[in-house]
């Protein structure tokens, strides 16, 4: 049976991510996928290559067409991108990969590695755009107080999902209902 890239990058993926670059050898991903660790190399250059592929699979762009939604919407449509990557993740892995694991994966490729730094703070830049853009929206069209701070909430909107995310890598569990609890709170506050 031949092994595809794709293969190995679901694997490689599944190792950093749960045993973290240095605790990760390309003799675990090559068994794993049942090759040589010698035939490994006829689909990478090196384990540095195949670890930027899994941070460009794994520290996605963050997107959302904010134009098109109310405040109320995005909130909900946040939660429900949330609630589609936790299952992605977990139907990726059956399960074995915690909210820990992917925390402690994401802060380590921001240690290690620039880009993946510079990524995740441009996703962090959007993600604030994102809602800046949303609320403001929202005072416009009345749906919020005209007196509402946009940048301010934004970044609340924002630091309400990292306080959450923290807390969940802690107890290994992302809380979405908790989360869009939180959301609807901040929004009552802000509205007419």
């Amino acid at each position: 049976m031949k092994t595809s890239k794709q293969e190995i990058l679901k694997t490689a993926t599944y190792f950093f991510i749960k045993k973290g670059y240095n605790g990760t050898s390309l003799a675990d991903i090559s068994s794993a996928v049942g090759i040589r660790k010698g035939s490994l190399f006829s689909h990478i250059k090196s384990k540095e290559n195949l670890y930027q592929d899994v941070l460009n699979v794994e520290i996605p762009t963050i997107n959302f067409k904010q134009e098109k939604y109310s405040l109320q919407e995005l909130i909900e449509i946040y939660i429900q991108k949330l609630q589609q990557e936790i299952s992605r993740l977990n139907n990726l892995f059956d399960n074995d990969i915690s909210l820990t694991d992917y925390m402690l994966f994401l802060l380590e490729s921001s240690k290690r590695h620039q880009n993946s730094k510079k990524r995740i703070e441009n996703n962090s830049k959007k993600e604030i755009e994102t809602w800046v853009n949303c609320l403001q929206k929202a005072k416009e069209k009345g749906e919020i107080k005209a007196t509402v701070d946009v940048n301010l909430n934004a970044q609340l909107f924002y630091y309400v999902f990292f306080g959450n995310f923290y807390l969940s890598a802690i107890s290994n569990e992302l809380n979405t209902e908790q989360l869009k609890k939180s959301y609807y709170q901040l929004y009552d506050t802000l509205r007419k």
